[in-house]
């Protein structure tokens, strides 16, 4: 597998690098509102002298310390201001772009998730639906920040017209997000219990993760509530069975839509 990352300032450059990277992922940055690429695609070629080094680099700086430096911001400062502008200025400098390295699938496929506790919800939606969630998920983020004029008057007048705007003006300012969100592609199957089942498109699934203290994470799950409400209404989103998931049990996805958009 070969793999390097590449920043791109717009959604579009990395939907077309799929051509050449199809097993690609991409995450956004909040706050600096670009994304990374992490390319990568099956090559028959040897593994590279340097992987070694790679995977260290990517052990100690990625998995280890970037991940330290969330949980303080997360959970020690928990200032909004910190957390932008390490988002804007510094999270962008840890990764380094445009070494390709060759290695054993096994180790470029797989993230060290377990090495800290986290909580993440993960939502999915069709490649046709991706742009408009990516620029929507952007304003909701903003808005839990605090900002009034986060959201697009298109934007509010359907959130409006669907009911959920008051519930999401009264939780505007509790909380900032403090990780990017990551967006893999997944191809449609016939698997029921799949987020991709039904469809001849394929969904991208769009994860937000907290690292938030288990006793500090009421403004994530409030954000994340919002989230799925709002995607489903929106995007026909889908929340990941097996991920962090708002709904009572016994639920239907279709139940977080607003009556008025229930076919």
């Amino acid at each position: 597998m070969e793999e390097h990352f590449c920043r791109h300032e717009k959604l579009d450059e990395v939907l077309a690098a799929e051509t050449n990277y199809p097993l690609q992922q991409f995450y956004l940055i909040p706050w600096l509102w670009q994304f990374f690429a992490q390319h990568r695609r099956e090559v028959e070629e040897k593994r590279s002298k340097l992987a070694v080094l790679y995977r260290w680099y990517f052990f100690l700086g990625i998995d280890v310390a970037f991940h330290l430096i969330v949980l303080l911001l997360s959970r020690c400062l928990r200032s909004r201001y910190c957390i932008r502008f390490f988002f804007r200025r510094i999270a962008p400098w840890v990764v380094i772009q445009r070494w390709k390295v060759v290695d054993k699938s096994q180790d470029m496929l797989t993230m060290e998730h377990e090495l800290f506790r986290h909580i993440e919800i993960e939502i999915c939606v069709k490649r046709s639906r991706l742009a408009g969630s990516i620029a929507f998920v952007t304003e909701l983020i903003k808005h839990f920040d605090g900002d009034e004029a986060a959201f697009s008057s298109s934007t509010r007048k359907e959130l409006e017209t669907l009911g959920l705007w008051d519930d999401l003006e009264e939780r505007r300012g509790s909380y900032t997000h403090n990780y990017q969100i990551c967006v893999r592609r997944i191809f449609p199957d016939e698997t029921l219990m799949s987020m991709a089942s039904g469809t001849d498109e394929p969904y991208y699934s769009i994860s937000f993760i907290s690292y938030a203290r288990p006793s500090g994470r009421h403004g994530f799950q409030s954000f994340a509530e919002s989230l799925s409400r709002t995607m489903a209404a929106l995007f026909d989103g889908r929340p990941h069975w097996g991920e962090g998931l708002p709904i009572d049990s016994g639920r239907s996805v279709s139940s977080l839509r607003p009556p008025s958009r229930i076919s």
